[in-house]
């Protein structure tokens, strides 16, 4: 669009350099001892949560992702997000709530696995869902919040859910 409004190259090359990106969207929050953790908070449906593997597997192809998924289900269809995770994702943890049900039942017809998948379900915190990615990752690991499902369960909203995220994040820098 730029281009066809005849906005100079050199601007253009610019604005996408120090783009930092749109917050709650597969957004950077830190690397603490080399682990990369994401905020995808806005994955509010299936499809939202396969994108965010999706382009973080092609972006990172070597690391192993550990997601932080699942919460209330807003009456959709996880078989695709359960492939997803099957072919992608190394340790899943759940949030609990009926979403989270429905990705745990999905993923018994996925079993083909080169790697065992491990499923922390019943998770009822932020602070745990994070405490309990971060003893799981090591250097070069991503952990990525994207839940796939709404957060009315636990959170008062996707934006209390991710700031939430982010506060425990930026606390594990501390530590």
């Amino acid at each position: 669009m730029a281009r066809f409004l005849r906005v100079p190259l050199e601007n253009i090359r610019r604005v996408l350099r120090n783009f930092k990106g749109i917050p709650w969207r597969q957004e950077l929050i830190g690397e603490i001892k080399g682990v990369r953790y994401f905020n995808d908070t806005t994955a509010t449906m299936p499809e939202a949560a396969i994108l965010a593997i999706r382009t973080i597997s092609r972006r990172y192809p070597k690391s192993k992702i550990i997601l932080i998924a699942g919460g209330q289900d807003k009456n959709l269809n996880y078989k695709n997000l359960s492939r997803e995770i099957s072919k992608r994702i190394s340790h899943l943890i759940l949030f609990s709530g009926n979403a989270s049900d429905k990705i745990k039942k999905e993923l018994k017809y996925f079993k083909k696995r080169k790697n065992p998948l491990l499923i922390f379900s019943e998770i009822e915190s932020m602070e745990h869902a994070v405490r309990e990615a971060s003893e799981l990752a090591n250097r070069g690991d991503i952990v990525i919040l994207s839940p796939g499902a709404a957060s009315f369960n636990l959170f008062k909203n996707e934006f209390d859910r991710g700031e939430q995220f982010n506060k425990i994040v930026k606390r594990l820098k501390k530590i």
